[in-house]
């Protein structure tokens, strides 16, 4: 209990300061609180309200009113139906106000989030200040505001660290609630489909659970997207009817050699190209950290812990997978959006170093007091002028990503 009361204080804590920023007056709490809703929530509420369907329209879907520009989209299929279809039945059933079901299913997810990551870390028996540090190491993400925005963001992250939590345990209720959650994530986010991969990375380095459960729960979770596919098909009359409006509405494109070309790595551009260039930076320091790991307990007595790294390595090759493709599929816009896409695989390398120093590695203690200090001053410099500057942006109408 005492788990889910902090991770709702820190979701109302998000809130809060978002809701100050949104209507620095106090004048109406109501517009203050809509005002989470910005750019690819009108979408989101676009499909609460209407299904999807036709823009301009009510029905039949074929039907387009009025006729939209050549090349451009012609309904609102292109946002996966994961979060607006639960949204839509908060505003059907219960008769919620479309924006607030949005806000409030967003908010909902990110309170699941903040306890499943917590309860990891408490699993792992992480001291209260190092998971001071984790959390404050997710505040500080430029666009960590969006997990209490009208987003998907919230429910993605959500059942993502689920999965990793269910991925623990060994009953076949948490293989259950694995495959639920891969479910969900996939029919959320077309990123959701290449994490249905993890059941079998599991199997692979950890030999549970067996081959032919891992094979179930990857095929489980991809389900979620697959049966987007087949509606788009029954509903639109093509399987692809989502990645063709992703073309004519936001001129995506993938480039699946994105992350191969030295012109696209530039640590002076925008956000969105620093979130391109600093990952894979990332990503081999923590290669490298888990390399002295390992060689320092390959002649100790301790050597088993040694072998967690197949508990963690799932996780990188996520994080890695999360990255390219979502790279591959923003490089012909000039990577526009990457640094909120940024959020999932950052949360899945958060958990990963959690991992690593709470069994294999021991810091001096002379260290620890400095390297903590340093650390915290530093994620609250990113939080202030980064994450509150990107969320003031965004709730009034400007883009940030």
């Amino acid at each position: 209990m005492k788990t889910w009361l902090i991770a709702l204080g820190l979701v109302l804590l998000q809130v809060a300061t978002a809701m100050v920023f949104s209507d620095r007056n106090a004048a109406n709490l109501g517009i203050a609180y809509t005002r989470l809703c910005q750019w690819d929530s009108h979408h989101y509420r676009d499909i609460v309200e209407r299904g999807y369907a036709g823009y301009g329209m009510a029905a039949p879907a074929s039907q387009y009113v009025p006729e939209p520009p050549p090349g451009k989209t012609k309904d609102n299929a292109s946002f996966f139906p994961g979060y607006p279809l639960i949204a839509r039945f908060l505003h059907i059933e219960l008769g919620i106000n479309s924006e607030v079901a949005l806000l409030l299913v967003a908010q909902t997810a990110a309170v699941i989030f903040w306890a499943v990551f917590l309860r990891l870390l408490q699993h792992w028996r992480v001291q209260a200040r190092y998971q001071a540090l984790a959390v404050g190491g997710i505040f500080a993400h430029p666009c960590s505001f969006y997990l209490v925005m009208g987003y998907a963001e919230s429910l993605f992250c959500a059942t993502l660290v689920l999965i990793v939590y269910f991925s623990l345990g060994r009953s076949p209720r948490t293989e259950l609630g694995w495959a639920v959650s891969g479910f969900v994530l996939s029919s959320t986010r077309i990123m959701g489909i290449p994490m249905a991969g993890l059941a079998g990375l599991n199997w692979l380095f950890r030999k549970r659970p067996s081959l032919i459960k891992s094979l179930l729960i990857g095929a489980f979770s991809a389900l979620g997207a697959g049966l987007f596919f087949v509606y788009c098909k029954i509903h639109f009359g093509e399987f692809d009817h989502y990645m063709k409006n992703q073309k004519a509405g936001w001129e995506v494109v993938p480039d699946y050699l994105a992350v191969f070309k030295a012109n696209n790595y530039d640590l002076t551009g925008n956000d969105d190209w620093k979130a391109m260039s600093w990952t894979p930076a990332i990503l081999l320091l923590t290669a490298l950290v888990e390399f002295i790991a390992f060689r320092g307990f390959r002649d100790s007595p301790k050597f088993r812990r040694g072998g967690l790294w197949r508990i963690r390595l799932p996780w990188y090759l996520g994080a890695l997978a999360l990255w390219y493709l979502s790279a591959a599929g923003v490089a012909a816009v000039s990577f526009r959006s990457l640094i909120r896409y940024s959020l999932p695989w950052t949360i899945l390398l958060i958990i990963g170093w959690a991992h690593l120093f709470s069994y294999s590695v021991r810091l001096p203690k002379a260290g620890k007091a400095t390297a903590l200090l340093v650390l915290a001053i530093l994620l609250a410099l990113l939080y202030s002028r980064k994450t509150l500057i990107f969320q003031d942006t965004y709730l009034y109408g400007g883009w940030v990503s």
